[in-house]
């Protein structure tokens, strides 16, 4: 994904650490870091959105586990804003476009199951609402991705979740998902509050939704 930098105004492709912090090009990092690589700039230090995504395609499970982890961090400080004084387009919405949410649905069955509950819960859980909407208003939605009322049945994945991202994710069988994550695995406390806190969230979507979530 390119980007355009705040330091440059320049577009180029920004490069991440494993906690998800941007490196500057030109940095020098140590290779003992391993963030050099064997991608079209082994010289800079760091992993595009790009190369991240195609790591978590790898055969190896630890570079999928790393790329997933990173994703995770990247997705967690998008949502912070803590990429504004680095680049002009907003982080969030380049990950979204960049199908960021698709990764983390097919991780989630995959045995890098318990990092693809972290991304989603990234995704989809602001911090702010949910504290508004729990400890302030606790009888008022303030869910703020809602239902497209122009979806049809005949539109590809891509359309819908260009247009409306819970939908996507009901569709491609999510609440299934949570129940046999739910009902087969022993998951973490942490874990179990991210499941239970996203279909809490995620109900509040449309009746059409919460319907689904209701049969599972």
């Amino acid at each position: 994904a390119v980007v355009s930098t705040q330091s440059t105004g320049g577009e180029v492709q920004v490069r991440f650490d494993f906690d998800g912090k941007i490196v500057p090009r030109g940095t020098e990092v140590h290779i003992d870091k391993g963030l050099h690589h064997h991608g079209e700039e082994p010289a800079e230090a760091g992993y595009t959105l790009d190369e991240l995504f195609i790591l978590s395609r790898s055969m190896v499970l630890r570079q999928r586990q790393i790329s997933l982890e990173t994703l995770v961090h990247i997705t967690q400080r998008a949502r912070h804003a803590l990429y504004t004084k680095h680049v002009q387009q907003p982080m969030f919405q380049l990950l979204l476009d960049s199908g960021i949410v698709q990764l983390f649905r097919h991780a989630l069955d995959t045995s890098e199951y318990e990092l693809a509950l972290q991304g989603l819960a990234a995704l989809l859980l602001s911090p702010t609402e949910i504290f508004i909407q729990d400890e302030c208003y606790p009888d008022m939605s303030i869910y703020t991705l809602q239902p497209n009322r122009d979806i049809t049945k005949d539109m590809d994945h891509d359309t819908v979740l260009a247009t409306d991202v819970v939908r996507l994710l009901v569709d491609s069988q999510l609440p299934q998902r949570f129940w046999y994550l739910l009902s087969k695995h022993e998951l973490t406390k942490t874990l179990i509050n991210n499941v239970l806190n996203i279909i809490q969230h995620l109900v509040q979507h449309s009746l059409h939704v919460a319907m689904v979530f209701m049969k599972h």
